[in-house]
């Protein structure tokens, strides 16, 4: 009979996405057997979106889960989610299954969009990757607004879409900490095009103008579809000064622009849809708890961080209650912990702790 890793490599992006269940963590026993599964969707998804062949790097990673390098093809993974699967397997950490594939397609899209692949990137995300190519361009867009950059909005949103199409994500998705995120980045962060247009990386961008004009003409027409003003590349002028009713024009048009981009996350009730109470509390802790191991990792090491997790959770028990329900009582609660704590002091052998 063959094992879920071995059935998956058969299946589109979407059936796997559709596969993952309450099962996930009994039918990919470990680290090793993530690993395929992350690798097969990786295949899977350049083959169907005909995108060059992408290889996985997974290392420490401090401020970041995942990380796109379009020039090289490589999809870095934070380690967490290699060396922390055994630790969240014990748990029966749901949070964690869904940031992992949170991260992978969120990643993914980026490539998309860096090669500039498909017909369902909207024109701007498209010509905004562009001329992000030039770094200078790059830091300029993440400065003024980085949760709202074109780019990054569509990869959270496309990252969204694919998640929503299976029940399993629901609870995550309307979980308090992933609106959170999304309700800061849309109630704090506007890309505002006409001041961002005045920047000098910008104005003297010798390479893909052709790119840069596309944004001028569809911010425009954005502009004007909404009844408000865009002047385009207007020439910078530091005498003078902006007005309420600019500063009032270009965010309501920043946030016309972001509604095209992700709908949904504009919809009345996409903060007002919320989990029950008692699955939502779930998340709540599995959310923490992949937080705290998360900053602990970034502290200390992945030994260390067992140790602590250890104690403040009483993973004895946490183990115990998982071995009840599968009705098998051939293992100690102690030797289960020992495994563990054997298992991250060989990953930990040759790390140092940075100051």
């Amino acid at each position: 009979m063959s094992t879920y890793t071995e059935k998956i490599k058969e299946f589109s992006t979407d059936q796997i996405i559709a596969s993952i269940d309450e099962n996930f963590y009994q039918n990919v026993e470990n680290e090793e057997k993530l690993k395929d599964v992350i690798k097969t969707y990786i295949e899977k998804f350049c083959k169907e979106n005909d995108l060059p062949s992408v290889s996985l790097d997974i290392k420490r990673m401090k401020d970041n889960n995942g990380m796109m390098d379009y020039n090289k093809c490589v999809l870095t993974l934070n380690d967490i989610y290699t060396k922390g699967y055994q630790l969240f397997k014990i748990l029966d950490n749901k949070f964690f299954i869904c940031e992992l594939f949170n991260t992978i397609v969120h990643e993914l899209r980026h490539l998309k969009q860096f090669l500039s692949y498909g017909d369902d990137l909207h024109p701007l995300v498209r010509d905004c990757a562009a001329i992000q190519k030039d770094w200078d361009v790059s830091e300029a867009m993440d400065d003024f607004a980085y949760g709202c950059n074109p780019t990054e909005l569509d990869a959270r949103y496309y990252a969204y879409k694919t998640l929503q199409k299976n029940d399993f994500f629901e609870p995550y998705i309307k979980s308090f900490a992933y609106k959170k995120t999304e309700s800061y980045f849309l109630n704090n962060e506007y890309m505002n095009f006409p001041e961002l247009l005045k920047d000098d990386s910008i104005r003297k961008l010798k390479i893909h103008k052709d790119s840069l004009k596309n944004i001028v003409s569809t911010v425009k027409s954005i502009a004007l579809k909404n009844g408000l003003t865009f002047v385009g590349m207007a020439k910078k002028n530091d005498k003078h000064i902006t007005s309420w009713k600019e500063n009032l024009n270009n965010i309501t048009l920043a946030g016309h622009i972001s509604a095209e981009i992700a709908p949904d996350f504009f919809e009345e009730n996409f903060t007002k849809i919320r989990n029950p109470k008692d699955v939502e509390a779930k998340m709540k802790q599995e959310c923490e708890h992949f937080d705290t191991f998360y900053d602990l990792v970034n502290e200390y090491s992945f030994t260390k961080a067992f140790e602590i997790i250890t104690d403040t959770l009483n993973l004895n028990q946490a183990q115990e209650n998982k071995e009840a329900q599968k009705a098998s009582k051939n293992s100690s609660d102690n030797e289960n912990n020992c495994e563990i704590e054997n298992y991250y002091e060989d990953e930990d052998e040759n790390f140092e702790i940075e100051n």
